[in-house]
């Protein structure tokens, strides 16, 4: 492969969707060949992640019906951008031509006049460090650190090419660049001035961000694994005007345009596509939207879009079939059920947007009252207030309405507006009237009890509002689903239609002291789906992710551990190196027993019928299988196992083992003063815990931290345990445990003692299940770790989430709600099949503990 003559700065799904998309599709068409050295803006991960796989990837083309995957290989080089002597190599390349960005409109760090915003401190800080040689922050520093290492090599002029959402992007870009260089050195601003082209662009291509079961998608169409994949719209739009004195690819080989004037084709993309995304972003989410399709699809999200692009039309440049065109395509793209585009996302920085998507159209409209700018102005302000993030709106959530209306008009959009008092009120009327609305009573039209076995059985609740705001609820026993179903269907689902969905407490104590047979797992599991669903209908409402309900996180990622494997030790190692290479960085340890033919845990050993359980354990046949057991020999062969995982692999790696019920209290102090030289994690489940006074005699014994609770149901389970701190973590689950509203006040009780969480997240666990976890771990304060085995594709494909994991670290991600989605038609796809767990005998034939 030749050496990269393209430098990008965001590394991120959009820029391998259209501008590596574009080189890609001029490197097929033969000729000269051109490759990026791609860096990324804010964090590592994705040029990790493609680093590894030597930066090829598929980018899947998602049509209505079905999707295209096209291999991309024009990336040469993923960098991390805090690289800054590999930034400066490629920049004082004399063979780089030119530099795209995609940073944002927040990245550039502009001033409402469009200017830089010399006075923000990491600005001031950038300009400290670029005068030290050491590595800026911004994009804007960097830019200018890179462009001060080609000057001082010598080289030649080169094309700096903007790709993000600014009106006079390249106009705009060269003022920032040459306001930070003076600071530095006004020589270095000379020479940029001289040498360097600032190019305008207006770019188009819809990109949503990743899911896990497009992984499994890319892997089916290409048949290799991608741990990397893109998914971008059909549709793709690029227009460019500017020199290129290095020379450039030749991009009109994709469809790319080159004109004279790139302004009127960037007011119509502003005006109609972004000043509409924002609309349905701020109003889409306070009506309980997820999507652009779904808020598209709103009647009154639909007819306050149509009311912007009337507000906006007179000052485009086209003719009026032109804009109509232009307006049904948009339509078409949104009415395409399968792009997953998040209003979330979108509603990100709004400050930053709104400023130029719509602040022209109300320049033009001074002394007017425009409903539709005021409306998208007022349902930013209600985002705003049911805390929606923007580090450059803050305090526009607090006081009055007229008074927050007043100063986003002052301080934000247009700050040289006229007469702000009577758009102003008008802007104060609209959101409170939303407001009122958001706050009133939404009742419970529809639940739904959703059996599916994709790779296993899961029982799922839908409940539906009267505005059509949906929630996911899981509801799976394993073994038992169908006791929960029926629970669910016959007693739960009649209660709840008519309720109001926003009070939750109150619907958690109703279901479980009015049915006067309290506590079990089959009435807890079917409380926690209606509790989880009600949670996850509160924060879409909200416009937010369900962790920001809970006072936001409390850390950056969560911690997760693996389970590893092996019948013989070297088969454990091989485990451990996999899980490692997948990224954990804790693991479970379980291994097969000398003697014994099958042994929970141990998912690469046949079960009593010669299957593989390498997701878990139940087997699909009419009578639970029987299995073998042998306390002593297990206590003789562990620490053998512990040993020589610490000799392998040192001391640091977090371990952790499941005793899974099957000793008694004196054989488990045993075993856990055995292991005390390994340094566990945790020894979990080491005996029966129904008992709850027998867990003092092992904590007499030993000083392995313990974890117990897997089957618990609720918190009287843990009372003792808690109080007298015979335990170190709560292994319960949300799905097992009445819900996050029961689970919450578990943790709460336990960090009362300094005892931690440590949720538990098995197949079994449906995403539904384990995305309610993950908010709960985010936000609370006595996080341990967090239990996490990989669904299978099928999984994936009924249950689409957002949940991402990354370098042993999960996070729930930023869609509103749980971020978890049902696909009915796939989930019909997969009826259920009975299916039972294992139990034990020991060698004379005694029922034992599993």
């Amino acid at each position: 492969m030749t050496a990269p003559r393209l430098v990008h700065l965001g590394l991120g799904v959009f820029h391998r969707s259209h501008q590596a998309w574009y080189t890609e599709q001029v490197n097929r068409a033969g000729g000269d060949p051109w490759h990026y050295a791609s860096f990324t803006g804010r964090r590592p991960d994705a040029a990790i992640e493609l680093a590894r796989q030597d930066c090829a990837y598929t980018l899947l083309i998602r049509a209505a019906d079905e999707d295209r995957a096209e291999p991309v290989s024009s990336i040469a080089v993923a960098a991390d951008g805090a690289n800054h002597q590999l930034w400066n190599h490629y920049l004082a390349d004399a063979r780089t031509a030119l530099v795209t960005l995609t940073v944002t409109e927040a990245g550039y760090r502009l001033r409402s006049d469009g200017g830089l915003d010399t006075a923000a401190a990491d600005i001031r800080a950038d300009v400290r460090a670029t005068l030290a040689g050491e590595q800026p922050r911004t994009a804007v520093a960097r830019l200018a650190a890179g462009l001060r290492a080609r000057m001082r090599a010598g080289c030649g002029p080169l094309a700096i090419v903007s790709c993000d959402n600014l009106a006079g992007n390249g106009e705009t870009t060269r003022r920032a660049v040459l306001e930070f260089a003076d600071l530095v050195d006004p020589t270095l601003a000379s020479w940029i001035a001289a040498e360097i082209s600032f190019v305008c662009t207006m770019v188009d291509r819809i990109t949503p961000g990743v899911e896990p079961a497009d992984l499994a998608t890319a892997e089916r169409l290409t048949g290799r694994p991608d741990r990397v994949p893109v998914v971008a719209e059909p549709f793709t739009d690029w227009v460019l005007a500017g020199d290129f004195p290095a020379g450039r690819p030749v991009w009109e080989l994709a469809g790319a345009r080159f004109v004279d004037d790139v302004r009127p084709y960037e007011m119509r993309k502003l005006f109609l596509l972004n000043g509409a995304h924002s609309m349905l972003a701020y109003l889409g989410l306070a009506r309980g939207h997820a999507t652009v399709f779904d808020a598209i699809g709103d009647p009154v999200c639909r007819q306050a879009v149509e009311q912007v692009w009337t507000e906006a039309g007179p000052l485009l440049p086209f003719t009026s079939d032109e804009i109509g065109r232009a307006k049904a395509d948009l339509l078409e793209r949104w009415g395409n059920p399968r792009i997953d585009h998040q209003l979330a996302k979108i509603a990100l920085d709004g400050s930053e947007k709104l400023r130029v998507r719509m602040a022209p159209v109300l320049r033009s409209y001074a002394g007017q009252q425009p409903l539709g700018q005021a409306t998208l102005l007022a349902a930013w302000l209600v985002h705003l207030r049911a805390g929606g993030q923007d580090p450059g709106a803050a305090g526009l959530a607090d006081g009055s309405l007229p008074a927050g209306a007043a100063a986003v008009l002052l301080r934000q959009v247009v700050p040289e507006w006229d007469d702000q008092g009577a758009l102003a009120a008008v802007i104060a009327h609209t959101a409170a009237e939303n407001r009122g609305k958001a706050s009133s009573p939404m009742r419970i039209r529809a639940a739904d009890v959703i059996v599916t076995s994709p790779d296993r059985n899961f029982v799922t609740l839908k409940l539906t509002t009267e505005d059509g705001v949906t929630g996911l609820g899981d509801a799976t026993l394993n073994g038992r689903e169908l006791s929960v179903a029926s629970y669910l269907s016959d007693h739960v689902a009649p209660l709840l239609i008519d309720r109001d969905a926003g009070r939750i407490e109150d619907t958690w104590q109703f279901l479980y002291r009015s049915a006067y047979w309290r506590r079990g797992p089959v009435t807890m599991a079917a409380i926690a789906a209606v509790d989880v669903a009600l949670w996850d209908i509160k924060a879409k409402m909200a416009g937010m992710p369900l962790y920001q309900l809970f006072g936001g996180a409390s850390r950056n990622g969560i911690q997760a551990y693996g389970h590893a494997s092996g019948r013989t030790t070297e088969e454990l190692f091989d485990s451990i190196r996999a899980h490692r290479e997948q990224g954990y960085t804790a693991m479970r340890i379980q291994t097969a027993v000398p003697g014994l033919k099958a042994v929970y845990g141990v998912a690469s050993q046949p079960s009593v019928d010669g299957k593989r359980y390498d997701y878990e354990p139940a087997q699909r046949q009419a009578f639970p299988p029987e299995e073998d057991w042998d306390t002593r020999a297990y206590l003789r062969h562990l620490p053998t196992v512990f040993e020589s995982v610490r000799n392998e692999f040192g001391p640091e790696l977090p371990l952790l083992h499941d005793g899974h019920h099957r000793m008694t209290p004196i054989q488990a102090a045993k075993l856990g003063k055995a292991l005390e030289p390994y340094d566990l994690f945790w020894l979990e489940d080491c005996t029966p815990a129904e008992n709850q006074a027998a867990l003092r005699l092992v904590r007499q014994h030993t000083t392995t931290p313990l974890a117990i609770g897997e089957i618990f149901n609720t918190v009287w389970d843990y009372q003792t345990l808690i109080q007298e701190q015979l335990i170190d973590y709560v292994r319960s689950a949300v799905t097992h445990t009445g819900g996050i509203t029961a689970m919450r006040k578990i943790l709460d009780f336990a960090a009362q003692y300094q005892i931690k969480s440590g949720i538990h997240g098995p197949t079994d666990i449906s995403p539904v299940g384990m995305a309610a976890a993950l908010h709960l771990d985010l936000a609370i304060h006595n996080f341990g770790i967090q239990e996490y085995m990989r669904h299978g594709t099928a999984t994936n494909e009924v249950f689409q989430q957002t949940f991402t994991f990354q370098n042993g670290y999960l996070h729930p991600g930023e869609q509103p709600g749980i971020g978890v989605t049902l696909d009915e038609e796939a989930a019909a796809r997969h009826p259920y099949a009975p299916a039972y767990l294992p139990f034990n005998r020991l060698a004379d034939g005694t029922i034992h503990d599993w």
